[in-house]
């Protein structure tokens, strides 16, 4: 018999997906509104346009530097290794609109190079396809690591037997690479994609600041300058067919992925050695890219910061540190602790309705958190207003709002948004637990309690570590959702930074975004941490 406390459990994450979709559909279908026709005199083709080509871009160049990278990682030995393998991890920590400041600082028609060179100035055409395809550069350069992480860590995971029989009849590493692993890492290779696609999808602090206008920037302004709901929920309908392909795509490449995993590593095969001039160059194309992605954005803060010691911490910005710092520690805390019995009572129900939450996770995932934020705010909005009217009908003293705190709202976005990173290690750790465990508790008299913090959560400690940091970094650096709130003077760490850039004050305040960067290197340590875990 499963306890209530586990299926409320259930049904709160999967209502924590359904519900602010729900409104925003509703709004969007509201029968006053302009529908669909207002938005395509408002320019929608043009930015649907910008949409598909900035996400092509950025997922095309992603592959094209991430693969490579990967695949010289896993199958060569060559002197400086472990350096390469830090430096190509370093643009985890740079945010792309910090990336995107600096190029469009440095090589804009205004910037510093045009300035120092005295350059003609582009046409109007010519600078328009520049900044598009400068966006997608900067995307690819920040978001390359989803691509690179995940496939050598495929390719480093294969069974060493297969790559024993490969070396046995006298294969290549580019033959045993295409023959091999290619078709076993294509599910990763996939979800890589997909996740640089979605994140390039709802970028917005890159696109805002390089002018180039998007799907995504145009249903942001309409919740920031227009304060107009309707709008945002129409903006979001126009993200729909990315929305639906991109969760069609990662559910599907992540039931590949399950069924091609092989536990085992690769130090009983003996690697090749690249020969000295190889080595060279990969060790300076690797140290270049990371100089080009992290390196020289870095170097230009710091100095900024150095030449203006004194400008350092105020009131605004240790209000908005401690904002981000406290909503995503909680949202990472209370996922973490909703998922443990979510996952315990689909186990042990045997429910084959989890799939439906795994799916409404990845729809979390991709679909724009600014809309999650409007459809979570409405109701709690409308909740604190039907409590304040009865509070006046009884002739009650002022009611502060309960449940429509900003604190309440974002906290909630992050567990819709990011549940999917903690959900998807958990239930494939869970289904790996053999089930004569469940049998053993249930003969020793182990209540459900029992049984999670006896059985389960010992076993599934290292995944819920895990969950919490990568919850905690991508809480840490969400712009869109926060973006709504700036208005009312509530701010993060994110959102003032991108205020400072956008305003080009960020060389009288370089501190914000150097902790910025400080908090980003957190994941790029621990995906470290698990790879030479995973390679002892």
């Amino acid at each position: 018999m499963i306890s209530g406390l586990w299926r409320i459990s259930y049904w709160m994450i999967n209502g924590a997906f359904l519900l602010p979709v729900g409104i925003v559909f509703a709004l969007a279908f509201w029968p006053e509104a302009g529908g669909m026709l207002a938005l395509w005199q408002q320019g929608m083709p043009l930015y649907l346009l910008h949409t598909t080509i900035l996400v092509c871009g950025a997922v095309a160049l992603s592959l094209l530097i991430g693969l490579p990278a990967a695949w010289v990682m896993a199958y060569y030995r060559f002197p400086g290794k472990r350096g390469v393998a830090w430096a190509l991890c370093l643009p985890l920590a740079m945010p792309a609109f910090l990336m995107a400041d600096f190029y469009a600082d440095m090589l804009g028609q205004h910037g510093m190079l045009w300035s120092l060179f005295d350059l003609p100035a582009f046409s109007e055409e010519s600078a328009h396809s520049r900044t598009l395809s400068g966006a997608s550069v900067v995307l690819a350069l920040a978001f390359y690591p989803y691509v690179y992480l995940p496939v050598r860590h495929a390719l480093e995971s294969q069974p060493p037997h297969w790559l024993q029989a490969a070396q046995l009849l006298k294969l290549t590493p580019r033959q045993v690479f295409w023959r091999l692993s290619f078709p076993l890492v294509r599910p990763v290779i996939g979800m890589g994609a997909m996740l640089v696609a979605v994140e390039a999808l709802n970028d917005y602090g890159t696109a805002r600041l390089l002018a180039l206008p998007t799907l995504t920037t145009r249903l942001i302004d309409a919740g920031v300058l227009q304060g107009d709901t309707q709008a945002v929920a129409h903006w979001t309908l126009s993200l729909l067919p990315f929305v639906v392909l991109l969760t069609w795509l990662g559910l599907r490449f992540a039931r590949q992925q399950r069924q091609n995993t092989f536990p085992g590593i690769t130090d009983y095969i003996v690697k090749p050695e690249l020969t000295a001039g190889k080595a060279r160059l990969v060790t300076l194309v690797c140290w270049g890219l990371a100089l080009l992605a992290f390196g020289l954005p870095l170097g230009r803060l710091l100095y900024w910061q150095l030449a203006n010691i004194r400008d350092g911490w105020n009131a605004t910005l240790l209000d908005a540190l401690l904002n981000s710092l406290t909503m995503a520690s909680l949202a990472a805390v209370i996922l973490c602790a909703m998922m443990m019995p979510f996952l315990l009572f689909i186990r042990l129900a045997g429910l084959r309705a989890g799939r439906v939450s795994f799916a409404l996770a990845q729809w979390g995932y991709v679909f724009p958190a600014a809309a999650l934020a409007t459809g979570i705010a409405m109701p709690l909005i409308a909740l604190d207003n039907g409590l304040r009217s009865l509070a006046m009908l009884a002739e009650m003293p002022f009611v502060p709002p309960l449940f429509s705190s900003v604190w309440l709202i974002m906290v909630l976005v992050y567990c819709a948004k990011f549940s999917r990173f903690v959900l998807e290690p958990l239930s494939v750790s869970m289904a790996n637990i053999p089930s004569i465990l469940d049998q053993a508790s249930a003969t020793a008299g182990l209540t459900l309690w029992q049984r999670g913090a006896r059985v389960y959560f010992p076993l599934l400690k290292p995944q819920v570590m895990m969950g919490v940091v990568i919850l905690f970094f991508e809480g840490m650096k969400e712009l869109n959702a926060a973006f709504l709130f700036r208005t009312f003077g509530w701010e993060t760490l994110p959102t003032y930074v991108f205020r400072l850039a956008a305003d080009n004050l960020l060389h009288w305040g370089a501190l914000p975004a150097l902790c910025l960067v400080v908090i980003g290197g957190v994941p790029m340590l621990w995906f470290q941490w698990l790879w030479k875990g995973n390679n002892r």
